[in-house]
């Protein structure tokens, strides 16, 4: 019984200290995306969005980091990722999905259609950093939320760059 006791404190410990413990940027790397080779081509597969000013905005940042190429596809590419519009009553903002054939980014219209222009590209950024690959941080464009950011942040561009 005892023994039993102090492995649960032991553990306990150890899950307490180990969420203060500072996290690495490799953590924030899932290595899962819609990167194939050195690109991501994007286009209508699997739907459509009406917020493409935010959809374009995350291309246009992202692919502006330089090492991976984001763009359109066309009839001699093969689709990796598509963007469409959902309509879920819930907090849910966006989300990645993984699938066979081409990832999907998908815009929650239940709360897209309130949400600011930054909010908007903040959610975009950030659903296209996990189709880059990226899981979340505690700050910056990969932090979980609502709230507006245009630009990626320091801490994104350096994971960007050691992986890319």
């Amino acid at each position: 019984m005892h023994k039993k006791i102090t492995t649960l404190l032991l553990a306990s410990a150890f899950i307490t200290l180990g969420s203060s413990i500072p996290v690495s940027a490799g953590t924030h790397w899932t290595g899962d995306g819609a990167v194939d080779g050195k690109e991501i081509r994007w286009g209508t597969a699997r739907g459509k969005t009406a917020y493409t000013t935010a959809r374009n905005h995350s291309i246009t940042v992202w692919d502006n980091m330089g090492s991976i190429n984001i763009a359109g596809d066309n009839a001699d590419v093969v689709e990796d990722l598509s963007f469409r519009d959902i309509y879920v009553a819930s907090s849910l903002l966006g989300r990645y999905t993984p699938m066979s054939g081409a990832d999907v980014i998908e815009y929650n219209t239940y709360n897209f259609t309130d949400m600011t222009s930054g909010e908007q590209k903040k959610t975009a950024l950030h659903e296209m950093g996990h189709a880059l690959g990226f899981n979340h941080h505690d700050s910056g464009i990969m932090k979980q939320g609502l709230f507006s950011m245009t630009t990626l942040d320091s801490h994104i561009k350096s994971d960007y760059n050691s992986h890319y």
